[in-house]
């Protein structure tokens, strides 16, 4: 369930960013429009935090739950690196492996 959550608010997430690196962009000096996207942003990377710290502490007693903790993880570290870049390509080999197993997971359920 948490999962679901996260799922839903990330492009809302995404979308809030894009708005105000857009505001940025084209909108440098309008100081209240770029402080409430900021504020709308802020407060949806805020939400999707804590539902990702609350998927990392919660017990994973199920394969859809380490699945849904592989996601998670694999989705932040996607979040990290700049969208012209392959995460799996460029990332430390610690970030890779989170990746590898997302695959084998994904792969070992669908059977």
């Amino acid at each position: 369930m948490l999962w679901e959550a996260v799922q839903r608010l990330h492009p809302r997430m995404d979308a809030a960013y894009d708005r105000l690196d857009a505001l940025l962009r084209e909108c440098p000096t309008d100081d209240n429009s770029i402080s409430k996207a900021h504020g709308e942003a802020e407060a949806l990377g805020q939400e999707y935090a804590e539902l990702c710290e609350r998927i990392c502490k919660t017990d994973a007693r199920t394969l859809e739950g380490v699945r849904a903790k592989l996601r998670c993880a694999a989705r932040c570290i996607r979040d990290t690196v700049p969208p012209a870049n392959d995460p799996e390509l460029t990332c430390d080999i610690e970030l890779r492996l989170v990746f590898s197993l997302e695959r084998d997971l994904e792969k070992l359920l669908a059977n």
